[in-house]
């Protein structure tokens, strides 16, 4: 295997001092081993030793890995499903900092025609008059725990130097579960 012809000495023997098995949180099983050829000293007790203390940190980075991996993963399904709507999507701080925009919604900010960003990746209008309405919308919805009757938050209609007014929704998002 490539594993095999990676690791193992051409001659095929070799000693190995110390194999862990890492359990992750779905079914797959890691493995750490530590190998040297056969033909060099076997290791010592000081040496098993020294992995012995070494051999749980091992396994702890292995399965911080694995589940940094999965977390990517399941971003990137995210990331994918908002980019498949047809509108755009921006979750911003309650300060309006942007944190996350989908594909749509960052072609309008770019274009900066009704509502763009500053600076400081701030949410800002073009209509002076309707900045202080967005940002009191914008932290009220931030100061809901989630989606509660009555609701926070509120709609703007922007006009636009090109095209239709911009309808923007302004809406709270439930507490993040974690798992």
């Amino acid at each position: 295997s490539d594993i095999e012809s990676d690791f193992v000495p051409p001659e095929g023997y070799f000693c190995c001092c110390r194999v862990a098995a890492i359990l992750m949180r779905d079914v797959r099983v890691g493995l750490i081993g530590v190998l040297r050829s056969q033909r060099d000293t076997h290791f010592s007790a000081a040496e098993a030793a020294e992995l012995d203390i070494l051999l749980p940190h091992l396994r702890r980075s292995l399965q911080l890995t694995h589940h940094l991996r999965r977390l990517e993963l399941d971003l990137a399904h995210a990331r994918a499903g908002l980019d498949a709507l047809s509108i755009g999507v921006i979750v911003c701080s309650a300060a309006a900092k942007l944190q996350v925009a989908n594909r749509i919604a960052e072609e309008i900010l770019q274009r900066g025609d009704g509502i763009g960003l500053d600076g400081a990746d701030t949410l800002t209008l073009n209509n002076p008059d309707l900045q202080q309405s967005l940002r009191r919308m914008i932290a009220g919805a931030a100061r809901r725990s989630g989606l509660e009757p009555y609701g926070a938050g509120g709609a703007l209609r922007l006009a636009r130097n090109d095209g239709a007014p911009l309808k923007l929704l302004v809406a709270p998002l439930p507490a993040a579960q974690h798992a």
